[in-house]
């Protein structure tokens, strides 16, 4: 008998063209977000590949493939301008999408409740992790403009020195 997770994989696999156009569509009504302005040809792409990433990430004994993908999308979103808030936003509509995809194909019992559940861990699991990676990007970040600061500061030391 097929456990949860192997259902919330045959699920996603089933109806992947339909997630992938609903989370790009769901995606660009983001408004104020770099989501908003890429186009839908892009989203297609990035959203097929993040979709392929989860699948991985499900049929693997743990979900260390998907975690080391969205550590190096957080990191690339990082480096793009993208806010911790939008890219959290993010996850949170393809999780929706899954979720509501999930309860329109299938009948409220068990099975449905640990598809939702399942889902429901490895996206915690995954924004604990994007949250993580931010926050490092933030803090080296803040380290480097720390350093720019001194060197300004002494900068400006020597240059009044050489004006007296």
């Amino acid at each position: 008998m097929p456990t949860d997770k192997e259902h919330l994989i045959t699920a996603i696999e089933q109806h992947k063209d339909e997630l992938i156009e609903t989370t790009c569509k769901r995606l660009q009504k983001l408004h104020g977000s770099h989501y908003e302005m890429i186009d839908y040809e892009r989203h297609l792409e990035r959203e097929e590949t993040f979709l392929n990433a989860l699948l991985q990430g499900l049929q693997e004994d743990t979900p260390d493939s998907f975690l080391s993908f969205v550590e190096h999308l957080s990191e690339q979103r990082s480096e793009e301008g993208y806010s911790l808030q939008e890219f959290q936003e993010a996850f949170n509509v393809v999780e929706e999408t899954v979720w509501d995809m999930l309860v329109m194909y299938f009948p409220p019992d068990g099975s449905l409740v640990g598809m939702l559940a399942s889902i429901s861990k490895l996206f915690r699991t995954a924004k604990d992790h994007l949250a993580r990676v931010f926050l490092r990007e933030a803090f080296f970040s803040q380290r480097e403009l720390d350093e720019v600061r001194k060197k300004f500061r002494a900068y400006r030391k020597v240059t009044k020195r050489s004006h007296l």
